[in-house]
């Protein structure tokens, strides 16, 4: 059934610098967020990266750096370079 939108939440494009955050994976990995809803997101990360060689845990935090925010969040899906996630917590101002 392709067509369907099952979606919780509409998605808002974006192409902003993004970060994400675990102490499993070390320093930040930067990003770009494609796209965002009330209830997750999803981040491209650079070509460069060997993202096949990382242990990517289930658990992160993302950091919107243009709003100056974090959010944790759970690894849904992930395909290639692509990656999408549901939020855990509230938006929070990145000290």
């Amino acid at each position: 059934m392709s067509g369907i939108n099952r979606r919780k939440a509409v998605r808002k494009l974006q192409n902003y610098p993004a970060r994400l955050y675990c102490a499993l994976i070390g320093d930040p990995v930067e990003c770009v967020l494609k796209d965002i809803s009330a209830s997750g997101a999803r981040i491209r990360l650079p070509e460069d990266l060997p993202y096949f060689a990382i242990q990517w845990p289930r658990h992160m935090t993302l950091q919107i750096m243009i709003d100056r925010v974090e959010v944790d969040c759970i690894l849904v899906r992930r395909q290639r370079s692509e990656m999408a996630f549901q939020f855990l917590s509230c938006f929070r101002s990145i000290r």
